[in-house]
């Protein structure tokens, strides 16, 4: 429990960022705890990134707009301290747009300033909830 809440307090206290500034799009995460809603900016070059002990989970594409995208399901449970393991997503063209702990009620989800992006991470989101070999970071390996 120590280690999520030392984790998100440095998440939190991160500011935000992102290489498509430039173009006047930004990035945010939404942080959600177990028992109250937080929000704040988390600097998106520092949060957005795959840790390479992490296991690769399963993967599907989709199309929108005349275009695929890649979605990936990742765990850090198999090397993680008690307690300490999250399942995160990612989308090819953007990076890290869900992230939770395997033990506890949290949460933290990727917003943007451009409609456009959002609606590709909901639309991502949808496609994670249909299909169940997205959602399950214990599955056996297929």
């Amino acid at each position: 429990m120590k280690t999520i809440l030392i984790i998100s307090m440095i998440v939190v206290c991160i500011g935000c960022s992102s290489s498509d500034e430039k173009n006047g799009i930004s990035y945010y995460y939404l942080l959600y705890g177990n028992q109250t809603n937080h929000f704040d900016t988390i600097k998106f070059s520092e949060f957005n990134k795959i840790d390479t002990a992490d296991s690769l989970i399963a993967k599907d594409y989709f199309e929108l707009n005349n275009q695929f995208h890649l979605i990936t399901a990742y765990t850090s449970d198999d090397h993680a301290a008690t307690d300490g393991g999250v399942f995160y997503y990612t989308l090819d063209s953007i990076g890290i747009i869900y992230h939770r702990s395997t033990t506890w009620r949290n949460f933290i989800l990727l917003h943007s300033n451009n409609d456009s992006i959002n609606k590709l991470i909901s639309i991502c989101l949808g496609r994670i909830l249909i299909k169940p070999e997205l959602k399950c970071y214990q599955c056996p390996s297929k």
